[in-house]
């Protein structure tokens, strides 16, 4: 066999084992939502720290004035996170990986952060739930 015809060979059957390895273990290929929601919250509370470190205090507000705030869209001051178009919705609000707006609320008397996704199933769920599948970041124990 001829050296160019070896590395083909070669190369064909590399392509086979890369392909197989990515079927065999998406999560090695993509982010899992529960993941990424993770990420996420903590890079919402990164930018809220760092809000809050230039401004003396945490934006006010619901998650579209806080983004907005976040973001330098607010008032035109500089952007504490950057959000591409497919993480806002059409009111502005970020999204977590099943497209819900994140539950991001700040206690003004305490200062507490609570920042939640709603999960898969979309809906945050109550205190107290015994079946809860959001995800939390920065949220006080109840």
């Amino acid at each position: 066999m001829n050296q160019p015809r070896k590395m083909v060979v070669a190369f064909g059957g590399l392509l086979v084992l890369s392909l197989l390895v990515i079927a065999a273990a998406p999560e090695l290929v993509m982010e899992q939502p529960h993941e990424r929601a993770r990420r996420e919250i903590a890079r919402i509370n990164a930018a809220l720290e760092a809000y809050r470190t230039a401004t003396g205090a945490y934006p006010v507000g619901n998650n579209f004035v806080i983004v907005r705030a976040l973001t330098g869209e607010r008032d035109g001051g500089p952007a504490y996170i950057s959000l591409s178009a497919t993480q806002r919705n059409e009111r502005g609000e970020m999204l977590d990986p099943w497209g819900t707006p994140y539950e991001i609320t700040i206690n003004p008397m305490t200062g507490a952060l609570r920042i939640r996704s709603a999960g898969p199933d979309l809906t945050f769920a109550p205190p107290g739930a015994t079946i809860d599948d959001d995800v939390r970041g920065w949220e006080p124990a109840n």
